[in-house]
């Protein structure tokens, strides 16, 4: 099952965190950074599928060693408030550098404009991988289970693309407000 379906079952599920708001949120972040950095809606799914097939070993490695549970936790600490500023507190800039170097190699995109981008992008991934985790108390994460099944061809990208088409265009943050409707 592809990610983006497993995410709509989330969204389906009551079991599950997941809901459209949610994924506005995410889908409003992405074309922020997107804006921010100048690229157009094909480069940045590009960019979100290729840093999500690098980081999708790195998740199973983690895995492998936390156990699942544990990585469901580190995801949504990963996911939340203070994301940014636990991404770049596990992961050291020469890891960024390189991380921003491979996604650069395989999407042409400059590495200092994705090297940039890195600490909203990567607690945003994990924001789509935490919409799958279970309110019923249990640390299960179907969605995330389907992301690290899919190894080094998990591919976000397919998310960010199909959220587009689902939600159509999501306004700017504040634009709900000044839209003219009484």
């Amino acid at each position: 099952m592809s990610i983006f379906f497993e995410l709509l079952s989330a969204i389906n599920n009551p079991d599950q965190q997941a809901n459209i708001t949610q994924l506005s949120a995410i889908a409003r972040t992405i074309q922020q950074v997107a804006q921010t950095h100048h690229l157009q809606p094909d480069a940045m799914q590009n960019l979100v599928s290729a840093l999500s097939r690098a980081i999708g070993p790195a998740l199973q490695k983690q895995g492998d060693k936390l156990g699942p549970d544990q990585l469901t936790k580190l995801v949504s600490k990963l996911a939340g408030e203070n994301g940014a500023s636990l991404v770049q507190s596990i992961i050291s800039p020469q890891m960024m550098q390189q991380l921003s170097q491979i996604v650069g190699q395989k999407t042409g995109i400059d590495s200092a404009v994705i090297l940039n981008a890195l600490p909203t992008l990567l607690p945003t991934l994990m924001q789509i991988l935490d919409l799958g985790r279970t309110t019923t108390g249990s640390s299960q994460n179907p969605l995330l289970a389907a992301f690290l099944a899919q190894g080094s061809h998990a591919d976000l990208g397919e998310v960010v693309k199909f959220t587009d088409r689902l939600l159509g265009p999501v306004p700017p943050v504040g634009a709900e407000a000044s839209s003219g409707a009484y």
